[in-house]
């Protein structure tokens, strides 16, 4: 809310894109992947570049409105060699196939998951990670194998992967709200259609009994 008023009247010039949550999308099953392979990157603010992140990041500090990581459209970063990413038992695919996004948003993206295979398990991980990948996998139920060997599991955390699932549930009602306007607006135009025509039912009746 804090960064909507700071956007408010001319996003153009603050820079602001939006939330990294609102621009990914991808199939159920895969919701807890995402959320365990971003974290708290679900909740970057987009930018346009450095600049405007620089004075995002100044407006807060003036406000005392607290702290926000600001990532560029095109993040600066050095050329990165993708892992040869495996097949086979266990294996679901690169993250970066699973999800979708505009095209716009593809550098940050791509910056964000290149290097992330998402796995049924964590013992398809393991077996992964001791067969020489060098990237980070996430499973299907939400927990991780970093490529230096560190593990991220346990009890399920929900609180990146609720995120995206109430992102995607408004989404859904948007899309079912604009096809019920869609439709209230064609009853309409019938039923006004309708009415015109009992009008001049109405009206040749009236003037056979004059």
């Amino acid at each position: 809310a804090v960064m909507t008023s700071y956007a408010s009247g001319d996003s153009s010039r603050s820079g602001l894109v939006g939330l990294v949550a609102d621009r990914l999308e991808c199939a159920h099953e895969h919701t807890r992947a995402l959320g365990a392979a971003l974290g708290g990157a679900l909740e970057y603010l987009l930018v346009h570049d450095t600049d405007a992140a620089l004075r995002a990041a100044d407006y807060l500090a003036r406000e005392e409105k607290g702290r926000a990581t600001f990532l560029p459209r095109v993040p600066s970063t050095r050329a990165r060699i993708v892992p040869l990413f495996p097949t086979g038992d266990g294996v679901i695919g690169p993250l970066s196939s699973l999800v979708r996004f505009a095209r716009e948003d593809e550098a940050w993206v791509r910056h964000l998951l290149f290097d992330i295979l998402v796995v049924d398990s964590l013992g398809t991980a393991a077996r992964l990670h001791k067969d020489g990948f060098e990237g980070k996998l996430v499973t299907l139920d939400g927990q991780a194998l970093l490529s230096d060997g560190a593990v991220v599991g346990g009890a399920k955390d929900e609180s990146a992967s609720h995120l995206l699932r109430m992102k995607r549930e408004i989404r859904e009602l948007e899309e079912v709200a604009t096809r019920e306007e869609a439709e209230l607006e064609r009853a309409t135009s019938e039923q006004g259609r309708l009415r015109a025509m009992i009008a001049e039912r109405q009206a040749a009746i009236d003037a056979t009994r004059v």
